[in-house]
């Protein structure tokens, strides 16, 4: 019986190893095989038998099983429900869950519960962490759904939150370069205004290409059918005369002259769209690298 026991707890380890090998080299579905069935030999230390939940929680996670890793989280929470640290931790994943499936307003409120957990916890030192870092995934969520123009102005009240010095300070740096990235906004109004003259809202897109291609060809179809009009109302006979082209070209000058006027309008809303993503990039790129030293470890203790 010694040795029928020894032999499957050497199995057993075998298996684990094996499992860490398969997650470093990234083949997530089958490191999670290979952690469920060292889950199912494991019979001794919890903190182990943790260990491999969270890892089987990382499997689904980075193999892009989003909602797979959702209900996963709330079997631990279960299973883990007097653990006030792994609880903690497991909230945190969820809220990092949520918003890899782009729910940005679920994981917000998350990450507003451990913030608030924090607040009516202050002097237990287990909350510092995950109060620092669910601030920062909160401001990317933040990032996501705000004006840019607003985000600094919630990242300067988050900042009140911050519980690590070094961390504020970083944060506060942060939002002051997201504030300094100021881009001149087009006024879609105004543009299509000038477009009242053909080519004018272009420049002031600073689109000089099209603003001449709008002027050379309303110019000529606008001469063209002025041209065709006058030819056909000098004929003194007005059975003699035939309007179908006038009419036509008329109707086709119209046209230019209107997708002139539109062409202004959703330049002007696509220069501020581009202009806004490329600050939301910088800015989640800026939050991102503040995560990077201050992600939380993993916690070690069983039930």
């Amino acid at each position: 019986m010694k040795f029928l026991f020894l032999s499957l707890m050497f199995s057993c380890c075998l298996a684990c190893d094996f499992a860490d090998y398969l997650f470093k080299e990234k083949k997530y579905f089958e490191a999670y095989l290979e952690y469920t069935r060292c889950l199912f030999n494991e019979k001794q230390d919890p903190g182990e038998i943790l260990k491999l939940r969270l890892q089987i929680l990382n499997c689904y996670i980075l193999g892009g099983k989003s909602a797979e890793a959702l209900l996963f989280t709330d079997s631990l929470s279960f299973l883990y429900a007097d653990s006030k640290e792994i609880n903690l931790f497991i909230s945190y994943q969820r809220a990092k869950i949520l918003y890899q499936m782009k729910k940005y307003r679920e994981s917000e409120e998350e990450c507003g519960k451990l913030i608030l957990e924090q607040k009516a916890n202050n002097a237990e030192p287990v909350y510092v962490q995950y109060n620092d870092s669910a601030l920062l995934l909160k401001t990317l969520n933040i990032i996501q759904q705000t004006p840019v123009k607003y985000i600094p102005v919630y990242m300067q009240r988050l900042s009140e939150n911050c519980i690590d010095q070094e961390l504020r300070s970083k944060y506060l740096t942060a939002a002051h370069d997201i504030k300094n990235q100021r881009y001149r906004r087009k006024y879609p109004v105004l543009s299509g205004a000038l477009s009242i003259i053909p080519g004018l809202g272009q420049i002031y897109n600073q689109r000089y290409s099209d603003a001449l291609r709008a002027f050379l060809v309303n110019g000529l179809s606008g001469a063209l059918t002025f041209y065709m009009w006058k030819k056909e109302l000098s004929v003194k006979n007005p059975e003699a005369r035939r309007l179908t082209l006038p009419i036509v070209l008329s109707l086709t000058s119209s046209s230019f002259y209107l997708a002139n006027i539109f062409n202004a309008v959703n330049t002007a809303r696509q220069n501020n769209f581009k202009m806004e993503v490329k600050i939301k990039d910088s800015a989640l790129i800026k939050i991102d690298e503040i995560i990077l030293s201050y992600d939380i470890i993993m916690p070690v203790r069983g039930k």
